[in-house]
């Protein structure tokens, strides 16, 4: 005998665990992996790193730090890191160390966080990590990070959730942030940007740095670069391509920023991720 969504709903049960909550979208916040890794890291020294994308770290061993407002949070195999987006911290390591990253989007509720580092246990990850390398299917084993992801965020407490923007990026530059991030393939000038959050430029760029420790300039950048080192790592896109998609005319100019950018040509950078 099936059981009725109208007898569902009456449940003290299901009301108390989740009363209807398909017909609340709101409650649904959307979740999209960019990309993750569990790797042996040799080098991690950025003095500035403002996350487009929310972060999850953790360390097997010792020789990480995180640096967030002139705080120093060392890394072990004992904590879980989770970072909100658009905040800047800086990363230091002094040995090579596993590990394992997972660089995310998600919506709702979550895009007014309080913006902090967020520190957590590690057990849930390291029982699921072995579930994880038992995985052959592509599809499955990215289930098994988006099930990691959810575990964590669900342990961001109910206080942590702001009820105004007090302690967000502020407004405009978020919106500039946001044209930046869904405009790389026709990157807007500065001047541009100025005009649509409504600024002066020199507020613009005085406020900008104030909030992501960068200049608007190199923050657009380093997010298309960021953009081509995703494409160039999880898609058999050509240079062609991806210079097109991260708003550069032809692969030679591409080819020119992305070495200033890693250091490496575009297609030995390819190469060098290929192997590891």
């Amino acid at each position: 005998m099936s059981i009725s969504r109208y007898l569902m709903s009456k449940s003290t049960i299901i009301k108390s665990i989740a009363p209807l909550l398909w017909e609340d979208t709101e409650k649904q916040p959307t979740l999209k992996i960019c990309n993750y890794s569990f790797l042996n890291l040799r080098e991690w020294n950025y003095p500035k790193n403002f996350g487009q994308y929310w972060r999850l770290y953790w360390n097997q061993g010792k020789g990480g730090r995180i640096l967030y407002k002139g705080e120093i949070y060392p890394m072990t195999a004992n904590e879980v890191f989770l970072i909100p987006s658009h905040i800047a911290t800086a990363t230091e390591l002094d040995c090579e160390v596993a590990h394992f990253s997972v660089n995310f989007k998600i919506g709702g509720r979550f895009e007014n966080v309080r913006r902090q580092i967020y520190i957590m246990k590690p057990d849930f990850l390291k029982k699921s990590l072995k579930h994880f390398a038992e995985l052959n299917d592509e599809v499955l084993r990215l289930m098994a990070i988006q099930c990691i992801v959810t575990h964590y965020l669900s342990l961001i407490s109910q206080e942590h959730f702001l009820a105004s923007e007090r302690d967000n990026l502020d407004p405009r530059i978020a919106q500039a942030v946001a044209i930046m991030e869904s405009e790389l393939a026709t990157p807007p000038s500065i001047h541009d940007l100025c005009r649509r959050v409504k600024m002066s430029k020199n507020n613009f760029h005085r406020l900008f740095i104030q909030e992501t420790c960068k200049t608007p300039r190199y923050f657009l950048f380093e997010l298309r670069m960021l953009r081509a080192a995703w494409l160039l790592c999880y898609t058999e896109k050509s240079m062609d391509e991806i210079a097109l998609e991260t708003g550069y005319a032809d692969r030679y100019h591409f080819s020119k920023s992305f070495k200033r950018f890693s250091g490496l040509p575009p297609c030995r950078f390819r190469l060098e991720k290929q192997k590891q």
